[in-house]
């Protein structure tokens, strides 16, 4: 049975409970329309559907060493000293990078990079020294369940 991303996302919340952590506030959709043209127009690539439904739900997410991206630098729930990063802003960055120039970097762990493929059209975990793809997802609920399930 495949599960949705409220699955996977009460999934998370739950073992964040367990710790006293809490979820992301959800982006209002006037800042996931405006992280929309500002990927558009800064990086070149849409962004996915999938990934702006997660961010209406969770602006970003930090669970157990793997990081998804938000519409902006904002403090991770419940702390002021550890943030989740701006999409955008990490992808200027990483766009120095060869290879990551196409992609749109959505996230990153202690070994991979989380992307979606616009030319491919899919979601990606990639080696994060070599960028060799480790694993191909059609869908964003796809990734972000094997990144929780290796994260566990």
């Amino acid at each position: 049975m495949q599960r949705t991303l409220q699955d996977i996302l009460h999934e998370v919340e739950d073992a964040k409970r367990k710790y006293n952590e809490h979820m992301q506030q959800p982006c209002a959709p006037s800042q996931v329309a405006a992280l929309a043209t500002r990927t558009r127009n800064l990086l070149g690539i849409e962004l996915p559907n999938e990934y702006a439904d997660f961010l209406g739900r969770t602006d970003g997410l930090d669970f157990n060493g793997a990081h998804f991206y938000g519409h902006a630098r904002v403090p991770i729930a419940g702390r002021h000293d550890v943030f989740i990063d701006d999409l955008v802003e990490m992808n200027l960055i990483q766009r120095e990078v060869e290879g990551l120039e196409r992609l749109l970097v959505l996230g990153q762990s202690g070994l991979d990079i989380y992307v979606y493929d616009a030319d491919a059209q899919q979601f990606q975990a990639r080696d994060r020294i070599s960028l060799d793809v480790d694993e191909e997802f059609p869908t964003f609920v796809e990734l972000l369940a094997h990144v929780v399930e290796q994260h566990r």
